[in-house]
């Protein structure tokens, strides 16, 4: 996580106030599981200062990203944010810029902004991929500096997850367009079925609800 701080106001252009985002407000981009050669979904969130409400009515930012590992796609608008436009571009490689304001200069409201698109590589495994959040600025309708702190996001990728309620979340590697059973282990001799599941693509995503039962499993996809 990373603060970017500015001690006064901003340019007035037309009758708004753009400055750099500061420490109160907090832009935030997502951390979120993650798959080879998989299209993920990462939200833009926005969250106001409740002590000095700002009146932001636009945001610009750019997301950066390791281009050998990730593609960008558009960003899509938040069915949340009400009167807001988003538009987004690539300048560059690894850079996918967002543009979030207002028409009618309604006020921003906490939530989801945006969603992002980003497909992780076919080949790439065991790797927490970093979504930088940089160049953020903010437009408002009064001449106040508006403070906020600047999250960025990530996206993990690993064969297995343990969520908080110590669940196994993993995927298996399988071909396409064919019915697996995942089966589950705790020697590798003696296996049994879990559940029997349609692979669309070419990983197969499963959670183990009962893993914290066992001190060890092992799991592999079976098909007919």
């Amino acid at each position: 996580m990373f603060t970017t701080r500015l001690a006064a106001a901003g340019v007035l252009v037309g009758g708004l106030l753009i400055c750099h985002l500061n420490a109160a407000d907090r832009l935030s981009v997502a951390g979120v599981r993650g798959y080879p050669g998989i299209s993920v979904s990462v939200p833009l969130i926005y969250k106001a200062d409740t002590n000095f409400p700002p009146q932001v009515v636009g945001i610009q930012a750019e997301i950066v990203f390791d281009a050998a590992r990730v593609s960008s796609g558009a960003a899509i608008r938040s069915t949340t944010v009400g009167d807001f436009v988003v538009r987004s571009s690539q300048p560059t490689a690894g850079v996918r810029r967002v543009l979030i304001y207002s028409p009618s200069l309604q006020p921003l409201t906490n939530g989801t902004l945006a969603v992002l698109s980003f497909t992780v590589s076919a080949g790439t495994y065991r790797e927490v991929l970093r979504l930088g959040l940089t160049n953020v600025m903010v437009v408002n309708t009064t001449p106040s500096a508006v403070d906020s702190t600047n999250v960025p996001g990530f996206i993990a990728i690993g064969p297995i997850f343990i969520d908080a309620e110590q669940n196994a979340n993993f995927f298996l590697d399988v071909q396409a367009d064919r019915t697996y059973t995942i089966e589950a282990s705790t020697n590798l001799v003696n296996w049994v079925p879990l559940s029997t599941n349609f692979a669309a693509g070419p990983v197969l995503d499963y959670t183990d609800t009962n893993a914290s039962q066992f001190s060890q499993r092992f799991y592999r996809a079976v098909s007919p």
